[in-house]
């Protein structure tokens, strides 16, 4: 099984066979286990993809004119490459920087990631199906550099908002012990 390993103090990802246990390493193949989403995980669900969702709608719904919003929503988990990406950013909050330095690291990360065949890749296509399809749609994030930087944002948000302790708890997110056992 592959891993995405992130050396987060050179904020860059490398695809690799066997994880070390002093780098974050994410399976390139998830269980869905949404009760036992990490830290790290739960962020980038919960602070950016439903974030950015319950938005889309609500401008929708005020251009049709309804005024009571009422949506409930179960999108996908994260993927493995937003996860290494999310952490990206989420280090790069810790360390201070600018959006202008994290975006050249998420930039590489992803090209490293699209080698790999982890990531999705620069040419979308838009059809009439694609734009009557019901759910996320994880390409823009990997393409659209605006809804990079939602994300970037709704990250350092949340960030702002936690305790010193939980700010700690997300640096240490442990995604490896999610590795399905065969």
């Amino acid at each position: 099984m592959k891993f995405i390993q992130v050396d987060r103090e050179r904020l860059d990802v490398a695809v690799v066979n066997t994880p070390l246990p002093d780098k974050f390493s994410i399976p390139t193949k998830l269980k869905q286990l949404r009760w036992r989403m990490s830290p790290i995980e739960e962020i980038i669900y919960y602070d950016v993809l439903y974030r950015a969702v319950y938005a889309e709608d609500r401008r929708e719904m005020k251009k049709r004119g309804e005024t009571e919003v009422c949506v409930a929503y179960q999108l996908c988990e994260p993927e493995p490459w937003m996860i290494a990406i999310g952490c990206l950013m989420w280090e790069g909050v810790v360390q201070g920087l600018a959006w202008d330095a994290v975006k050249v690291a998420v930039s590489t990360a992803l090209g490293r990631l699209r080698e790999g065949k982890l990531a999705p890749t620069v040419s979308v296509r838009i059809d009439k199906e694609a734009e009557t399809q019901i759910g996320f749609v994880w390409e823009q994030y990997a393409n659209d550099g605006r809804k990079l930087h939602h994300m970037f944002l709704g990250i350092k948000r949340k960030y702002k908002l936690l305790k010193e302790e939980e700010r700690k708890a997300v640096s240490e997110s442990v995604i490896t012990d999610k590795i399905p056992r065969s």
